[in-house]
């Protein structure tokens, strides 16, 4: 731990923010990058919900990407050999393009 941060890997960080998601204990997130301005813009307090059932075009959801968090809007939503794939980007010009497994989504944004 260095300057009350702790040192995670990606796995490690990725189920003990689950573990926080699922338990109710974060609901809210500050948005720190630019990928969604102008929908959500940089600085931004948003509130999400740990339901991830009925994801739809549309929506935007919170996931875990290598080793950190990203909030993209779903464009695309795919189904190949029974895994769901969802393909996501964020609505800055500039915000490539990613495609997801529902495994690694930690909750749907609430606007």
């Amino acid at each position: 731990m260095q300057d009350g941060r702790f040192d995670l890997d990606s796995s490690s960080a990725k189920d003990f923010m689950s573990f926080l998601f699922e338990k109710k204990k974060i609901n809210k997130i500050k948005i720190i990058g630019k990928s969604m301005e102008p929908t959500i813009m940089k600085g931004e307090v948003v509130r999400f919900e740990n339901d991830i059932s009925n994801l739809k075009v549309g929506d935007i959801v919170l996931f875990f990407n290598k080793d950190h968090l990203t909030t993209h809007r779903i464009c695309e939503i795919i189904l190949n050999h029974n895994t769901k794939y969802y393909i996501t980007r964020g609505d800055s010009e500039n915000s490539g393009v990613e495609k997801i497994k529902e495994e690694i989504i930690l909750g749907k944004v609430l606007l």
